[in-house]
C-alpha cells in the first residue's frame, strides 16, 4: 500500500537558471504525496528545504514538551529520506517572516512553496510572508491540507454562513467527496539538483540547533511507545486497515483494547496526510463486505471530525483562547490551583480517572474515551476553566493539535461549537462499569497505587451543583 521503496529510474534534473526554489516544510513532513514537494520539483529549478521553528510566533501555543519530543524524531526522519532526492533539510530556529524573507534575498530564490496551517497566528504569518513576496515578483505557491480545497468557500447553503453543527458539516462533505481524487497514484520523483547556494549551506542549519527538547530526558521514555517518520505512519495505517478496522466499531470506546488506529500524532505532524488514509478506506468503502464498508465508513467520519475541528479553527480563530459561546465568562468557572494540580496527577482517588491521567504522562496520550471523561469531571464536577486542562493537554499530548485540542475541550465542556448540552456529565463510575468492566485498563495503569487515594470530590453532589451552575449562569 505505501511506495516506500527505492526510485530505481530516477534521474537527475538539470538546472535551466540559476534561481532555486525554497520548499518551506511546516506540517507537512513526508516524501510522498506532498503537493508542495511535487510542486517544488517540477519547477526544473533546485530545491533549497527549510524547518522554521519560531515558538515566539505561535505564542502562547507554541508546541509543547510532547510534541517538540515527536517533531525533533519526525524531522530526523524527513532529512534522511530527503537525502534520497538529493535535499538537504535545513532547520532554522527564529521569526518565519524574517527568516523566509533572508534565505529569499541571500540565495537566489525566486519560488516559494508551502503547505498552509490554520493555526490563526500562522495564517497570519504566512498572510504577511505571502504580500512581502508578492513586491518582490517572488512566486509563491500554497497549498491546503485535508479534504477541503477552500475551507473560506464551503459554507452552508441556506445563509453561507460557516457550518456550526458538526452532522450538517459532515453530510455534505461526505457527499461531495470524490473519490476518483483519491485513488492512489504513483509517486515517483526525480532527484534535486544541488545549488551552489545549497553546497554552501550544507550542514550548516542542524536539527539539534532547534533546542526541541528539554533538558531533563523525562520524554526517553515516550521511545517504547511510539515510533515516527513516513515508513512509521504507514505500517501503522496497514496494521489498522489489515487487522484492526473490522473491530473498530465494537471496540473503540473499550480503553483497554487496542482497536483504534493510533494515527493522531501522524497526521497532526503530517508524516501522512488524510487524502492518504482515505484512499485506503476507498476500497473497503466500496468492496463487496459490507462489514469492511459499514467499518469504514465510521472511521472516515471521525477523520471527517478531525477536518471539522480544523474547519472550526480557520472560521473562528478565537476559540484559540476564548470559548465560543459568549455567555461562559471567566468568573463562571472556579480558581482552584490544589484540585486542578490533583487532577494533572492523577490523584483524584477516582480510578478511571487517574488510569487516564497516568497513562498520559507515561505515554503522551490518552485514549479518547477516556479524554472526555477526564475533562468532563475538570469542567464540570470540578468547575475548572477548560482552559487548564486543554494546556495541560497541550504540554503532555504527542499529538497536540490546536483546533482538535480546543474544539474538544469547548466541546466537553459545553461552551464550544456543536457542544456537549450542559446536563451531559459523564459519571466515572458508570463508565468505568460499561467501557472497563473487568477493571483491566485502570489495573494497568494504577498499579501500584490504585488504592491509596480518596476520592477529591463527591460525584452525586458535585453534579447537582455543575447543574445549577449552568442552568442559572448559562442556560437563561
Amino acid at each position: 500500500m505505501f511506495p516506500h521503496t527505492p526510485h530505481p529510474e530516477l534521474q537527475i534534473r538539470h538546472s535551466q537558471n540559476n534561481m532555486n526554489t525554497l520548499l518551506w516544510f511546516q506540517r507537512d513532513l513526508r516524501l510522498h504525496h506532498n503537493p508542495s514537494l511535487d510542486w517544488a520539483l517540477s519547477q526544473s529549478k533546485p530545491v533549497i528545504a527549510v524547518y522554521i521553528h519560531s515558538p515566539q510566533e505561535d505564542a502562547p501555543w507554541s508546541e509543547g514538551a510532547a510534541s517538540r519530543w515527536w517533531l525533533q524524531q519526525s524531522l530526523s526522519s524527513l532529512k534522511k529520506d530527503l537525502l534520497e532526492l538529493n535535499i538537504n533539510l535545513h532547520c532554522i530556529k527564529g521569526n518565519s517572516v524574517e527568516k523566509i524573507n533572508s534565505w529569499v534575498n541571500k540565495h537566489n530564490i525566486d519560488s516559494v512553496v508551502w503547505t498552509n496551517r490554520v493555526e490563526p497566528n500562522r495564517v497570519k504569518c504566512e498572510n504577511t510572508i505571502e504580500a512581502q513576496l508578492n513586491k518582490q515578483n517572488i512566486t509563491v505557491k500554497r497549498f491546503t491540507p485535508g479534504l477541503l480545497p477552500s475551507p473560506s468557500k464551503f459554507l452552508t447553503l441556506s445563509n453561507e454562513t460557516a457550518y456550526r453543527v458538526f452532522t450538517p458539516f459532515y453530510r455534505r462533505l461526505r457527499a461531495e467527496l470524490n473519490f476518483s481524487d483519491y485513488y492512489p497514484k504513483s509517486s515517483q520523483h526525480i532527484k534535486n539538483t544541488i545549488s551552489k547556494e545549497e553546497i554552501k549551506l550544507k550542514d550548516k542549519y542542524l536539527i539539534s540547533n532547534l533546542d526541541l527538547l528539554d533538558t531533563h530526558n523525562w520524554h526517553s521514555k515516550l521511545n517504547k511507545y511510539w515510533t515516527h517518520g513516513e515508513g512509521s505512519a504507514h505500517k501503522m495505517l496497514d496494521h489498522f486497515i489489515e487487522d484492526k478496522i473490522l473491530n473498530y466499531i465494537p471496540d473503540r470506546d473499550y480503553p483497554a483494547t487496542d482497536a483504534t488506529s493510533s494515527l493522531s500524532a501522524h497526521l497532526h505532524f503530517g508524516e501522512i496526510s488524510l487524502q492518504q488514509v482515505l484512499s485506503a478506506l476507498i476500497p473497503l468503502i466500496q468492496g463487496n463486505s459490507i462489514n469492511h464498508s459499514v467499518a469504514a465508513e465510521g472511521f472516515l467520519r471521525q477523520l471527517i471530525w478531525r477536518e471539522y475541528a480544523q474547519y472550526i479553527m480557520y472560521h473562528f480563530p478565537h476559540t484559540a483562547l476564548k470559548p465560543m459561546n459568549e455567555k461562559y465568562k471567566p468568573n463562571f468557572w472556579k480558581d482552584d490551583k490544589e484540585m486542578l494540580q490533583k487532577w494533572q496527577q492523577g490523584n483524584t482517588g477516582i480510578t478511571l480517572v487517574d488510569a487516564g491521567m497516568k497513562q498520559l504522562w507515561e505515554t503522551g496520550s490518552m485514549h479518547n474515551r477516556v479524554r472526555m471523561l477526564v475533562a468532563s469531571l475538570l469542567t464540570k464536577n470540578m468547575g475548572i476553566n477548560w482552559q487548564h486542562g486543554a494546556n495541560w493537554f497541550w504540554d503532555t499530548l504527542v499529538d497536540a493539535d490546536l483546533a482538535n485540542n480546543s474544539m474538544g475541550w469547548q466541546w466537553v465542556a459545553g461552551c464550544g461549537v456543536d457542544a456537549a448540552p450542559y446536563f451531559r456529565i459523564f459519571n466515572p463510575d458508570t463508565q468505568s462499569k460499561k467501557f472497563d468492566k473487568n477493571n483491566a485498563y485502570s489495573n494497568y495503569w494504577l498499579q501500584p497505587d490504585r488504592l491509596i487515594n480518596d476520592e477529591i470530590i463527591d460525584l452525586g453532589s458535585s453534579r447537582k451543583e455543575a447543574l445549577v451552575r449552568y442552568k442559572t449562569q448559562i442556560k437563561n
